[in-house]
């Protein structure tokens, strides 16, 4: 695809706002309803029934050779679990905890909470990002139908030689 649009950024008062700078700094990092556990790792998600009511987690240390001999601790929600792991920790979080393909799940004995394809779409997205001044409508090159085609092989051959 191709064009031209302002790039997205989450900006407030001409700073770039991180999530921690907007969700857990200044006011906001006193609510009674966070609590922020530095150096936790989620190892499963606890379920009652088909809901979650906490999670199983290791923490003390960023090594995780030292977070391997530490202890399980359970830490149980008041209302809601919330798992933000990303587009990879997320569906493995949610597979350890039974959560997913069931053939998988018994696979490694993995007790089966829901049968759903958990991992199934995620995909590697190939982005390149190039960004230019234009002097003139003259000089902005627009590509058509195979000339576009072209352009991306030499940008993908350029990628597997040089790199």
């Amino acid at each position: 695809m191709e064009g031209v649009s302002s790039a997205h950024s989450n900006i407030y008062n001409g700073v770039r706002q991180s999530t921690a700078r907007a969700f857990l700094t200044g006011p906001k990092k006193t609510r009674p309803n966070l609590t922020v556990l530095p150096f936790a790792y989620v190892t499963r998600i606890l379920f009652q029934g088909k809901t979650a009511i906490g999670v199983q987690l290791k923490r003390g240390s960023s090594d995780f050779k030292v977070l391997q001999k530490k202890k399980n601790e359970l830490v149980f929600a008041k209302k809601e679990v919330i798992i933000t792991g990303g587009a990879i920790n997320s569906p493995w979080l949610l597979m350890l905890s039974g959560i997913g393909p069931a053939d998988q799940l018994r696979a490694f004995d993995i007790p089966i909470v829901a049968d759903l394809p958990v991992g199934k779409n995620l995909q590697d997205h190939l982005f390149v990002f190039h960004s230019f001044e234009v002097k003139d409508q003259k000089s902005f090159p627009i590509h058509k139908g195979l000339g576009t085609i072209k352009h991306l092989l030499q940008v993908f051959f350029f990628f597997f030689f040089f790199f």
